[in-house]
């Protein structure tokens, strides 16, 4: 498994162990994901600390193991604790060359729902119509995507077989592994599946750091007595997707992929939007509303509303998102209280005024009000 030091990769890794599999946890080591001192290893899995271009210790690795799971970095600048660059297309290459040459059997690849753009939009008449939100609108605080014709249009969970429109570099690279290990499938004869996953969230596992992405931030920050902040103007909406089923959609796919397998949605088809997830938080650390704080900035190349057509996911390899969101955000504040994490909110966002490339009229203000 690469990337088995992150967030997710850890959640995975207890998670294989569990049902008695076996794990090579393969991690690069950088600022991030791991730091020897402060975050030890992945429970009960042998680890290798290295880029994968290390081709000896690759082939090694790859000799022992039956099946590969590629794990990526979480695509939205809001979900990663430090922003640095995604890193280069060539080690999927590298990955996947040594994983033919080793006779891997099945891969698993993550990806994201981010490989759609702005997603799914009808008109008025039900007609599929293309989306936008230029760097015009967005400065201008022009949160909700516009038809090119400027005509009513409406939001809906994206199918499948929506042509990929990616809006960053981190989603195009996204596509682009897909269709690499799509090949490599058809070539090889192994059996591969390509997971597009919703935004995640949950509690990280112990020794894994406290930093949990945009709701662990929302959480904290209500727990210091603040309201939580949001982007836009708190109506952006994401389709989320609890670490623990994300795990659970892993393991399905591990042992139901084929060789002709469809990327597939690991969604639950509903949105909730930033918004949402502040008022809910605020309902399970103190039984009533707190009311968000919109900064009135978005992230470049960020959706407005993007959801995921569940479905096939279920109908291949059997996955359903199994976990309530208002019990499970519940359980986030619950844990963050007993953690006593550090509120990071001014850090994170400080990043994505220097990294992600934040616009809007919020930009205005000397540092964005948080309280």
């Amino acid at each position: 498994m690469t990337s088995a030091c992150s967030y997710h990769g850890r959640h995975l890794v207890a998670g294989l162990r569990a049902q008695g599999h076996d794990v090579i946890a393969w991690d690069d080591g950088l600022p991030g994901t791991w730091d020897g001192d402060l975050w030890p290893p992945p429970l009960d899995a042998e680890l290798i600390t290295s880029e994968l271009d290390d081709l000896d210790r690759l082939d090694q690795a790859l000799k022992r193991a039956k099946h590969v799971i590629h794990l990526i970095d979480p695509v939205h600048p809001l979900d990663r604790e430090r922003l640095r660059p995604p890193p280069p297309l060539a080690q999927t290459v590298t990955l996947l060359r040594a994983a033919a040459a080793a006779g891997v059997e099945r891969l698993v690849l993550q990806s994201s729902l981010t490989v759609y753009g702005e997603g799914r939009y009808i008109d008025e008449d039900g007609v599929p119509q293309p989306a936008r939100r230029t760097i015009y609108d967005l400065e201008a605080g022009r949160w909700q995507a516009r038809c090119l014709r400027d005509q009513p249009i409406a939001a809906m969970p994206t199918p499948e077989d929506t042509p990929p429109a990616p809006l960053t570099h981190a989603a195009k690279l996204c596509v682009m592994r897909e269709r690499m290990v799509c090949k490599w499938s058809a070539v090889t004869g192994a059996k591969a599946a390509v997971l597009r996953m919703g935004r995640l969230f949950g509690p990280p596992l112990p020794g894994g750091g406290t930093f949990c992405g945009e709701t662990g931030l929302m959480a904290s920050h209500l727990l210091a007595g603040r309201r939580p902040p949001v982007l836009e103007d708190g109506g952006q909406t994401d389709d989320w997707l609890h670490v623990h089923d994300a795990v659970r959609a892993f393991r399905l796919a591990l042992l139901n992929c084929t060789r002709d397998m469809p990327p597939l949605n690991i969604s639950s088809g509903i949105g909730h939007s930033a918004a949402d997830i502040a008022g809910m938080l605020a309902m399970a650390a103190y039984a009533g509303e707190r009311a968000a704080a919109p900064l009135q900035m978005a992230c470049k190349g960020t959706a407005r509303h993007l959801v995921g057509e569940p479905g096939t996911a279920e109908d291949r390899i059997g996955f359903v998102p199994g976990l309530s969101l208002p019990r499970s955000l519940a359980d986030l504040i619950l844990w963050t209280a007993e953690a006593g994490t550090e509120d990071r909110a001014s850090h994170i966002l400080e990043n994505l005024h220097r990294h992600a490339g934040l616009v809007g009229p919020g930009r205005r203000r000397a540092r964005p009000s948080l309280s």
